[in-house]
């Protein structure tokens, strides 16, 4: 194996392995370095001073590796938490590309350097995201200094949606503050001005190109700020989510673009004004992980060497940029993208020849790139997102030229309003394709058969994938099998993948009720012995839409597309706000709705799903799944309810457990709720209000084990230390959303099991 290659793979491990396990670094650095050097040693006694030296490689790039991740900055977190609650001055300066405009202010990050807290000053140089109402004339760039009450950064943490704490680790965001006093000092800078120059080209993008322009922002210029959900769905679910920003192929077809325009310019001259446009265009970006990666990657694959010195080239790049940033090693962005460069390098060539034995040319081509980008990524890609797009492929050879075509005319405006200021028909074009490219994804996606749902998969089985990924290429590492030894390795690894495959689907299991977080709000999934799903609720926020970007990842991450039963309890946005949301991701069976519910929350789903049975219950009516499993109305709304009480009380039961969901009634509503018996688990009434959870309906209900769905740091107060009180004092476990993310309760012979995320991550 190439030294180099052999030594990316110990610095990855070493890096990786630190990052991961720092309390445990000494001891992964002891171990993993005496045994390579052991085995340089031993190698080197043997096998000559050639393969010794690889050895020697490979112990060096270990150890820098794990000094690497050595040097990873503390979370900001951390280092922030003794401060959380109090009155704190930051000092630092504005990132004017995270500036947000607001409905009451505008939100950006302040990049610090200094914390003053009770006279005292600390040093800190990680980021804080700021919450003002302040409103500026024109951008507030420079140096600035802020104000307020320090507070824990909000994010959901649920498997399987958008893992906010990661991302707050990777771009070192330790807090926030709301309402806060900001000062600033205007400076020149070049960034600022850099950046100033970006907002107002994505602003120009956005006047002329429309209800488009925010998804052509992102593209050319990087970013997502404005990018609406259904567009998100439809990248995602095509596969072409990695082209919402700035990506390597744009990058690629910029370069092309200017190879044409310079073509008559000597090579070298070309290729230096190439390179410094290129570098402009990171600059003007903002010089963000994304870009960066994107403008290396970009380099790389064009660059005229052979395979073997793009490959030693891609290696080097890595390093480097993990030495400097170790952190990156994390964020699935620098994943995908190196993993797709590294297929494009190595594994192109051989699924061309294999294609075109089979296809056109052209066609043989275009469809070797989708292939070779994307075989190398596909267990990360089910890790992250726990589904593979069937249509991908066809998608990537149909949708991806027309996205660059869109790409180069938004280009192609900008510059030419600079030089004439007659660049606005070029970005209409691509605004006007972008709509009609919209309306075909919208089609694929929407076939039967272009989605499938994987779930969790052990992590070993990404490195039998591997394995077979490399036999059945016949890469030059495993030459040394001959054809006999490689069908066999093959239909090996096969079996075992899809033995995995096919247990996640029928493995026995216990009945589990899950509580996700989605914030102030109730959002609850039961998954019943015999895979059936049963969703109480759906969340919702006003500006977030926890149907798509929660409820609907969280059921993927459990492998299930479908919803048997989904009852709103009642028709409070922050139990119904995910509706739509949800039911635009996930095939729904049969929908339980209050009566007075908004109609148009109902037409909506039966636009989206025309199959799906909408119902109204009454008290009594009963639902049974296929392993006996019953859903009950306990008591419908009575006449006359209104706000809260007017709301549906369901249980569940199973196998003799017993699970309650009285939605948000009041005490006065748990009083009509007579000789309804005990039940193992309680979802909390009303967040943990006072004015629910009363002693007499506790003492009737007697549960083992109550869930509060709240919010963190909510305006309510809730849950009220009197409620909490009587929780403790009726004997049950108390389980909050708020501290400890989502909850997962199992329900099975040997007794009831209770898990947080936060604290119990590995049984999600």
């Amino acid at each position: 194996m190439n030294c180099i290659y052999l030594g990316t793979l110990c610095f990855l491990s070493g890096c990786y392995a630190v990052l991961q396990s720092q309390q445990f670094y000494l001891a992964v650095m002891a171990i993993a370095g005496i045994s390579l050097l052991a085995a340089c040693i031993f190698y080197y006694i043997c096998s000559g001073r050639e393969k010794a030296f690889c050895c020697g490689t490979a112990v060096f790039f270990l150890l820098l590796g794990i000094a690497a991740g050595l040097r990873a900055p503390v979370d900001a977190q951390q280092e922030l938490a003794p401060y959380y609650g109090r009155q704190v001055i930051l000092y630092g300066k504005i990132d004017l590309l995270s500036l947000r405009q607001h409905q009451y202010g505008m939100s950006f990050l302040l990049e610090c350097s200094q914390l003053e807290t009770d006279g005292e000053q600390i040093p800190y140089r990680q980021a804080v995201r700021i919450f003002t109402s302040a409103r500026f004339n024109g951008l507030p760039a420079g140096n600035a200094v802020c104000s307020g009450r320090l507070e824990e950064p909000a994010s959901f943490r649920n498997p399987g949606s958008f893992d906010g704490e990661m991302w707050n680790r990777l771009h070192g965001i330790g807090g926030s503050m709301k309402k806060a006093t900001v000062a600033w000092q205007q400076e020149d800078a070049l960034s600022d001005k850099l950046a100033a120059w970006n907002i107002r080209l994505r602003q120009r993008i956005s006047e002329v190109a429309g209800e488009q322009g925010a998804l052509l922002a992102g593209m050319v210029l990087g970013g997502s700020a404005g990018l609406d959900e259904e567009s998100r769905r439809l990248f995602a679910d095509n596969g072409l989510a990695h082209l919402l920003s700035v990506s390597g192929s744009h990058l690629v077809v910029l370069t092309g673009f200017l190879l044409l325009l310079l073509g008559k310019l000597p090579r070298r001259l070309r290729t230096v004004i190439i390179a410094v446009c290129l570098a402009g265009y990171a600059a003007l970006c903002g010089w963000k992980p994304p870009v960066v990666r994107a403008l290396l990657m970009s380099l790389i694959l064009l660059y005229g060497g052979s395979g073997a010195a793009k490959g030693n080239i891609l290696c080097i790049c890595a390093v480097v940029m993990l030495i400097f940033k170790p952190l990156w090693l994390l964020d699935i962005g620098f994943q995908l993208s190196f993993g797709a460069a590294a297929g494009l390098i190595w594994l192109l060539p051989r699924i061309t020849q294999f294609l075109s034995s089979y296809l056109p040319l052209w066609l043989s081509e275009a469809a070797a790139v989708t292939i070779a980008a994307q075989l190398p990524v596909l267990p990360l890609l089910v890790s992250s997102f726990h589904q593979l797009p069937l249509v991908s492929l066809i998608s990537n050879v149909v949708l991806t030229p027309v996205l660059e075509c869109c790409v180069l005319l938004t280009m192609a405006g900008l510059a030419a309003d600079i030089v004439c200021g007659w660049g606005g028909m070029f970005i209409a074009a691509a605004g006007f394709l972008l709509q009609q490219l919209l309306v075909q994804a919208d089609f694929l996606a929407a076939a039967p058969g272009t989605k499938l749902i994987i779930g969790n998969l052990p992590g070993w089985s990404a490195v039998v994938y591997y394995f077979l990924l490399i036999i059945v290429l016949d890469l030059p590492c495993v030459q040394f099998l001959d054809n006999q030894e490689r069908r066999c390795f093959s239909i090996l690894l096969l079996a075992g993948l899809l033995g995995v495959l096919l247990w996640s689907r029928v493995a026995p299991q216990p009945l589990t009720a899950y509580f996700l977080d989605v914030g102030q709000g109730d959002c609850a999934v039961v998954v019943t012995r015999s895979g059936q799903v049963v969703v109480v609720d759906t969340g919702g926020l006003k500006n977030y839409d926890t149907g798509s970007r929660i409820v609907a990842p969280f059921l993927h991450s459990i492998g299930k597309d479908k919803v048997d039963i989904l009852l709103l309890s009642h028709g409070d946005f922050d139990h119904t706000g995910g509706l739509a949301g949800l039911a635009a991701n996930i095939n729904l069976d049969r929908l339980l709705v209050p009566p007075g519910l908004d109609s148009k929350m109902v037409q909506a789903v039966q636009k989206l799903q025309p199959g799906c049975g909408v119902e109204y219950p009454a008290q009594g009516q009963q639902y049974r799944l296929a392993d006996g499993t019953a859903l009950t109305v306990v008591s419908a709304p009575p006449t006359g309810s209104s706000g809260n009480d007017a709301g549906i009380v369901a249980d569940l039961e199973c196998g003799g457990h017993r699970l309650l969901f009285p939605g948000d009634i009041s005490s006065e509503r748990e009083a009509q709720l007579q000789g309804i018996g005990r039940y193992e688990l309680l979802k909390v009434p009303h967040h943990g209000s006072a004015g629910s959870s009363s002693t007499e309906f506790l003492q009737q209900v007697q549960p083992s084990v109550a869930v509060i769905s709240v919010g963190r740091g909510n305006s309510y107060g809730h849950p009220h230390e009197e409620t909490l009180q009587r929780l403790q004092d009726s004997g049950a476990a108390v389980w909050r959303t708020d501290k400890m993310g989502a909850i997962k309760i199992v329900f099975d012979d040997a007794g009831t099991k209770c898990y947080s995320y936060v604290y119990h991550k590995q049984y999600f």
